[in-house]
């Protein structure tokens, strides 16, 4: 297999994957905490040791991005009984993203 067909291969991984997470079949759990809380604090961690800018904008602008994205993903995943969790995880990540759109306002 030469190297453009693995780059070709992983690219098609890859994919797959973002497929999937947009249409919500990684599950609730691991939507809302692994793809969205971890990167979020890591993102908010890094920019309190390492500032990036007066007022974060670079910070907030990633977190805006990446939570409408999560958004999709979590009003995708499918779920029988833990509705609450999941309307709770909508409106947090939602309450989030708001929150920091007027943080970049003001």
């Amino acid at each position: 297999m030469s190297i453009l067909q693995k780059i070709k291969s992983q690219q098609d991984k890859s994919k797959e994957a973002h497929k999937k997470f947009i249409q919500g079949e990684y599950g609730l759990t691991k939507t809302f905490w692994l793809y969205w809380f971890l990167p979020v604090a890591f993102i908010t961690i890094a920019d309190s040791i390492f500032p990036t800018s007066k007022n974060g904008l670079i910070t907030n602008v990633m977190i805006i991005f990446w939570s409408g994205i999560t958004l999709f993903a979590i009003h995708n995943v499918k779920v029988t009984d833990k509705k609450l969790w999941k309307n709770i995880s909508l409106g947090f990540v939602a309450f989030i993203t708001i929150t920091r759109i007027f943080i970049l306002i003001s």
